[in-house]
């Protein structure tokens, strides 16, 4: 079974030395008690890439330390599209591109994640109730 030193080697050798809270603080408070933890993704793309591969493999360890981990799908903000980026926009995408997309995100970052042992939830259950007519 996982614990808290299991992560913080993965970030020592990964080169993370900054770790906010303190990697002490983080380790009480991780182990003082279950924790719910998420990571959200929007499937604008259907590649991940490497810079995916720790976040991941920390919320590998977090769920193998018995904390409830959620893994955020934001389909309906990809639905939308992003104007954030000043230089460039998220292109809008359909419904069927967007699970396409996740499809295969999961499963290459089912390599690194237990998807069996993590709650997955899209952003759709609850944002596709708003109304957000100007």
């Amino acid at each position: 079974m996982a614990d808290m030193n299991d992560i913080l080697k993965l970030l020592e050798q990964k080169g993370i030395s900054n770790v906010i809270p303190e990697a002490e603080m983080l380790a009480a408070f991780l182990e003082t008690s279950k924790r719910k933890v998420y990571m959200g993704i929007d499937p604008t793309a259907n590649k991940i890439h490497i810079g995916h591969a720790v976040p991941l493999r920390v919320l590998q360890l977090l769920s193998e330390m018995g904390h409830d981990v959620t893994f955020l799908v934001g389909d309906f903000t990809a639905l939308i599209g992003d104007n954030s980026d000043k230089e460039t926009e998220r292109p809008v995408l359909t419904r069927e591109e967007i699970e396409v997309n996740f499809t295969d995100y999961k499963q290459q970052a089912s390599k690194v994640i237990d998807f069996d042992k993590i709650t997955i939830v899209h952003n759709s259950q609850w944002l596709s109730q708003l109304n957000l007519k100007r």
